[in-house]
């Protein structure tokens, strides 16, 4: 049986001048990476790293989470992921639970490392050793040892470190029927190490001579710039959780058209999202389907059709040295289209939880059905197999969760408010909200008003607003507004700051008593603004503002507060008769359907709106002639930037339209995503959610 290394050099020797690796405008060949990785092998070597030893990776540069990888494995050791945006104490736990050898890390990060006398190799302070050592290839690696130990979330609430073996990995990327990838293959590196895609970005390039392009963290935030780095760069594989899928098709369906092979997965893919992108995708969509304790993917499905009565997306069938079980409580087979429990056997299959046998007895078992010691694991998943053999995902037996494509195992969580029970601690640290889709939401509008005083707006101005501020701000400043009419100001924070750049800006709120206390709060700030004109109006009777038209109308951070689309629909039908031709109207700050099963504390009664419906206005609302939508910007990750987005409608004359196609996006059987559509046909609806200001986003742990 062969090893990870060996298929490597056999790739260095076919080809030592190939491209290995880009990181920006720095390239390695694959001969350059391989000697790289000999010298830090050899100097781990030195340092006392036998085979089978643990060796942690503590940065959070792709060119050195590259080379560490190799060159622990070509040192016959396991490489450790650590993550360094852990909090330092689920840092120190792992660092002591696996027992590291050796730590491979920058200097910057050392500090985060806990006391326990590990060595630590600096690839920066120690870089003159390391080059000095020698170019020779190491011998003795194993294919028995595993590739990396990466933790995944335990019932107990601490993690449970899980082996991925080398025959796993080849059989995931090296001559895999599901995928082929070749040296002409440019492979996206966007996983962070931890997470066990990175097994198959990794290896699926070096192993096969492909390129492996390092795509930067803040890249991967913000679905416009990804769309232009995949372009650019002339990606052609790429892995995306199911979340990042869902936020860049909603910001821009045809953003990952130029990727040839697209693979998805870590939750189930919505259906209309999985249609939205195949509209614009003539290349090869793969939903992909695992639990890290058989090594990434174990499942995929090719979706080339999405019904338009579709209800999920398919798990789909099994890669090669992967059979499938689907067995009820005996253990024992269940009819095609009878719900069952999926078991995974085959060479993917982890040896078990490090230092967790009974997880690991309960979890890992005898394959009665492979035989000569063959084994299996135990997923926990419901599933339907249908007569082609490909399986619909039916539910979740244990107390499993996912965030944003990780796993969460919720008995994992109970730990943290039982502590503080125990300690006296009186705070709150976990509660339970209702779904607020379970009510009927309030129809008037005169019910709203004392939501919008400015009790309610004046008491969100923490820091991280004015991150939230300037982003809208940046966007309206490119846009005409010489003269501007503000729907719904609160507390002004637009108007403050952008009625001196006008030559007229009027702004309108239902609260009088919000207007009072900007207009208090502009004396003191300096001198009158002369161009601004407080007026009190209602969304729907714009009549005290008067007739003249305007280049730009701006609702922001108030569509929220709406009672639903219908209504929106009315007020952007009557606002775009107010703009002239060439302006806009902004619609900021939107919340997103499309991503508010990923967001951690939905509350009660706001309207939620997925990207669709605007996109859908054309034709619909006279003299739309143009929408964007753009994904919230800013430098603080949270709920403000990450689950909003901005609307900008370019108007024009009017003109005669084709009539629109539309989805039906209350497929998923949700009566609140089914609210009346513009001008009145079926489409994209709310749904309801709530006001937590700006809460801490859930992590990727």
């Amino acid at each position: 049986m062969t090893d990870l290394v060996t298929v490597f050099e056999a790739r260095v020797d076919a080809d030592p001048t190939r491209t290995a690796a880009e990181f920006g405008q720095w390239t390695w060949t694959y001969g350059e990476l391989d000697a790289r990785a000999n010298r830090l092998a050899n100097h781990l070597i030195e340092a006392g790293v036998t085979r089978g030893a643990f060796v942690g990776i503590c940065t959070d540069q792709r060119s050195d989470e590259l080379v560490a990888a190799l060159a622990i494995l070509k040192a016959g050791a396991v490489y450790v992921p650590l993550d360094v945006d852990l909090p330092a104490d689920r840092l120190a736990w792992m660092v002591r639970d696996v027992g590291l050898a050796v730590v491979v890390a920058r200097g910057r990060f050392v500090p985060l490392l806990p006391a326990t006398g590990t060595p630590v190799v600096r690839l920066d302070a120690d870089g003159a050793q390391i080059a000095a050592a020698s170019p020779a290839r190491p011998r003795g690696q194993s294919a028995t040892t595993p590739v990396c130990l990466t933790y995944t979330s335990g019932p107990t609430g601490l993690p449970k470190g899980v082996p991925a073996p080398q025959r796993g990995v080849l059989r995931l990327v090296v001559d895999a029927g599901y995928l082929p990838i070749s040296p002409v293959d440019r492979v996206a590196f966007a996983a962070h190490l931890p997470f066990d895609s990175a097994l198959f970005e990794l290896w699926g390039a070096l192993l096969n001579g492909a390129c492996l392009i390092a795509v930067p963290r803040e890249v991967m935030a913000s679905p416009r710039d990804l769309a232009r780095f995949v372009r650019r760069a002339r990606i052609s594989t790429m892995f995306l959780t199911t979340a990042q899928f869902t936020e860049v098709v909603g910001a821009d369906a045809g953003a990952l058209s130029s990727v040839g092979q697209l693979l998805v997965g870590g939750e189930p893919v919505d259906p209309d999202v999985a249609r939205a992108a195949l509209a614009h995708h003539g290349g090869t969509l793969l939903h992909c389907y695992g639990p890290t304790e058989t090594t990434a993917f174990a499942v995929v499905h090719e979706v080339d059709d999405v019904p338009p009565d579709a209800r999920s997306v398919p798990l789909g069938s099994a890669i090669d040295e992967t059979p499938l079980y689907v067995l009820d409580e005996l253990m024992l087979p269940v009819p095609d289209g009878t719900v069952g429990e999926l078991y995974i056997g085959g060479s993917g299959v982890a040896s078990g939880y490090w230092r967790r046998p009974s997880q690991t007895a309960l979890a890992f078992m005898a394959d009665p059905f492979a035989g000569h010691g063959a084994r299996m694991y135990r997923t926990g998943d419901l599933v339907t197999r249908r007569p082609d053999g490909v399986l619909e995902l039916a539910g979740h037996k244990d107390g499993r969760g996912g965030v944003r494509g990780f796993r969460i195992d919720l008995g994992g969580l109970e730990p943290v408010p039982n502590a503080a029970a125990d300690r006296g601690d009186h705070r709150m640290t976990a509660y339970l909200l209702p779904d607020a889709r379970a009510t009927e939401p309030e129809p008037a509008v005169e019910a709203r008003r004392a939501l919008v005083d400015e009790s309610l707006r004046a008491d969100a101005r923490e820091p991280k607003m004015d991150d939230w501020r300037l982003s809208t701000l940046s966007l309206l400043h490119e846009l005409p507004h010489d003269t501007v009419l503000e729907i719904g100001c609160g507390a002004g924070d637009m108007a403050r700051d952008l009625a001196a750049d006008t030559r007229r800006y009027v702004a309108t709120d239902s609260s009088a008593a919000a207007l009072d206390r900007l207009r208090a709060r502009m004396s003191q700030d300096g001198p009158p603004v002369d161009q601004l004109e407080l007026v009190v109006a209602t969304a729907d009777d714009l009549s005290p503002v008067g007739p003249t038209p305007v280049d730009m109308v701006l609702l922001e951070s108030v569509v929220q507060l709406f009672p639903d689309l219908d209504y929106l629909r009315r007020v952007l039908a009557e606002v775009t008769g107010r703009v002239r031709d060439g302006g806009v109207v902004v619609v900021a700050d939107v919340r997103n359907l499309a991503l508010l099963k990923h967001f951690r504390a939905p509350a009660a009664d706001e309207l939620v709106v997925h990207p669709a419906w605007f996109r859908a206005l054309p034709g619909a609302v006279d003299r739309i002639a143009h929408v964007e939508v753009r994904h919230k910007r800013g430098t603080v990750a949270d709920e403000l930037t990450r689950y909003r987005y901005d609307v900008v409608l370019h108007v024009a004359p009017t003109v005669a339209a084709e009539p629109a196609e539309w989805l039906d996006w209350g497929a998923e059987g949700d009566p609140a995503r089914s609210a009346t559509p513009p001008s009145g046909v079926d489409g994209p609806g709310p749904d309801r959610g709530g006001r937590p200001r700006v809460v801490p986003d859930r992590g990727d742990s």
